[in-house]
């Protein structure tokens, strides 16, 4: 949303660890962080490539695959964050030092809209980010990149709330279906629009409103 070439991230990521006089392993994994996620590369190419050290770290900083939903993404990153290396630590946390600084620049260059283009509000994605943060100072308290994203995230949440302060207030329920028999009842329900209902094993999803009616 900040108007700049994809490229520049991975490649800020890259020069913010370099600053910090990062082992060049770990530079170099930071310049290949998305390519797991974001192209068709196999870890198999990395280690061909840049050597097992380096594949090791982009595989710890890769989600899992997007088949599944946002919500279990981003909470078995979460959960990996605890056991990771320091190097995986230091990229993910200069990740997403980029991402709010960038962010923000995007907000200061077209305001609100660029909020749009994520899958969940903007005070959801502050908390994720807020919780990478504190993720990553559990781990290890003297991570460089926690200061100055302490500071963004702080800058982030004051737009968050300035942005919830003006949008329509929206009720979210979420229901847990364990029974089969009433899952299949459910789904004789009249449709009435889409919306995302979550299994707990989040591998199947239904997309429906009901009239319970």
């Amino acid at each position: 949303g900040d108007g700049k070439p994809f490229i520049s991230h991975p490649v800020a990521v890259a020069k913010m660890l370099a600053a910090a006089k990062m082992p060049e392993k770990v530079v170099a994994a930071g310049l290949l962080h998305d390519v797991l996620e974001d192209t068709p590369t196999r870890p198999a190419e990395l280690v061909r490539r840049f050597g097992k050290q380096v594949a090791s770290l982009v595989r710890e900083v890769t989600e899992p695959d997007k088949r599944h939903s946002w919500e279990y993404r981003k909470r078995s990153y979460l959960r990996h964050l605890k056991k990771a290396s320091r190097g995986a630590l230091a990229i993910s946390c200069a990740d997403k030092l980029h991402n709010t600084a960038s962010l923000l620049a995007a907000y200061r260059k077209v305001g609100p809209a660029v909020f749009d283009r994520f899958s969940r509000g903007v005070d959801r994605k502050v908390e994720y980010h807020r919780e990478v943060c504190e993720a990553v100072r559990a781990a290890w308290p003297r991570c460089p990149f926690l200061s100055p994203l302490d500071r963004l995230l702080g800058r982030l949440e004051e737009v968050s709330r300035e942005q919830i302060g003006r949008e329509p207030r929206e009720v979210e329920a979420k229901f847990l279906v364990m029974d089969p028999a009433i899952f299949r009842k459910l789904g004789k329900l009249k449709e009435l629009g889409s919306f995302s209902l979550e299994s707990r094993s989040l591998e199947r999803q239904e997309n429906r409103y009901l009239d319970t009616r």
